[in-house]
């Protein structure tokens, strides 16, 4: 069903992964003994290595620490291009000496991997990487130059992590005080507010909301963190966590009718009158969330793979599961 791929996000911690091998025995010991790894062809494409195959070649050596983080780097192709690729102070296109992602990763200046792993130069000599610093250098020198043609703009885009806090918030009927006190202390622990930790007055002490607007792709500028608006492991899982939790802040504030606008919560499937006002509560949620009309198709797998589903747990906790659905559905999560 069209929900399922949103099912079964996991963490993992940062352990320096290394051709695609987790631990830090390979980077961290003696590279003499390490098994080789098979290296990319050098074949060109365009006049010169592209940049999927630098990044699939680098993602198995960098995505341990650079996948499910506040600097998710290497979580998709196109975060690799957004933030690293189209930014000069990393790649300069035509100019690999003076592109400091390749002094990263020599090890001149702030190495990477970070010790106790080997730098990535050293890596690559062992034959412990899928590409090495020449091939990198070869595909920076063929990278077009500013103001040279470029990938056409996406006409598709992820809403921002403020797009996604004010969307929800009107379409949900929230505010903020429903998340913070007049001190901007949050209410309750689990509240998952999100708001930039650039703004004033400082957030909760413990900086929830600034942790899950940093983890939905927002920046922190005072931090020196960028916007990653692509959508990534870490983004999917905040906003999992934040469309559950708001929805059921939704469906529970008194007198709002925002999620429940044509059944109640009295309202049961097993009854004819019941499911009518149910379906017609699903397609009228989802015309107000997406913006489209929905399809017979979508209220027929929300009803009965969603609200049926969780009817047994109660049918706030139903209504909070179809809500969350929406909210993660690609057409609400988009622009």
């Amino acid at each position: 069903m069209r929900w399922a791929w949103l099912v079964g996000l996991t963490l993992c911690a940062c352990e320096g992964v290394v051709s695609g091998r987790t631990g830090g025995g390979a980077a961290g010991g003696s590279a003499g003994g390490a098994p080789q790894v098979e290296r990319i062809d050098a074949g060109t494409l365009d006049g010169g290595v592209s940049t999927a195959v630098v990044f699939e070649a680098l993602k198995p050596t960098c995505e341990g620490c650079h996948v499910f983080t506040s600097r998710p780097f290497f979580a998709s192709l196109a975060a690799f291009e957004s933030v690293i690729v189209s930014d000069p102070r990393w790649v300069v296109p035509g100019a690999p000496e003076r592109s400091a992602l390749l002094s990263l990763l020599e090890g001149t200046v702030n190495p990477m991997p970070p010790p106790p792993s080997l730098p990535f130069a050293r890596l690559a000599e062992a034959g412990q990487t899928r590409i090495d610093l020449p091939q990198l250098a070869a595909w920076i020198r063929g990278l077009a130059p500013p103001g040279a043609p470029r990938t056409p703009p996406r006409l598709v885009r992820r809403k921002t992590a403020e797009q996604i806090a004010r969307t929800l918030m009107d379409q949900l009927g929230l505010v903020e005080a429903d998340f913070y006190d007049g001190a901007f202390n949050l209410r309750a622990s689990d509240g998952y507010a999100v708001r930039s930790p650039d703004l004033t007055p400082f957030v909760d002490p413990f900086e929830q909301g600034g942790t899950l607007f940093a983890a939905l792709g927002g920046p922190h500028h005072l931090e020196g963190k960028w916007r990653n608006d692509g959508i990534t492991p870490s983004s999917l899982q905040a906003l999992t966590h934040v469309s559950q939790a708001w929805c059921r802040a939704a469906v529970e504030k008194p007198g709002n009718r925002r999620v429940l606008r044509l059944a109640s919560l009295t309202d049961r499937s097993a009854t004819p009158a019941g499911a009518a006002a149910i379906r017609a509560n699903i397609a009228a949620l989802w015309l107000a969330m997406t913006g489209e009309p929905a399809t017979a198709a979508d209220v027929d797998d929300l009803f009965a793979s969603v609200f049926q589903a969780y009817e047994p747990r109660g049918t706030a906790t139903a209504w909070t599961a179809v809500c969350a659905a929406i909210v993660r559905d690609p057409l609400w999560m988009t622009w």
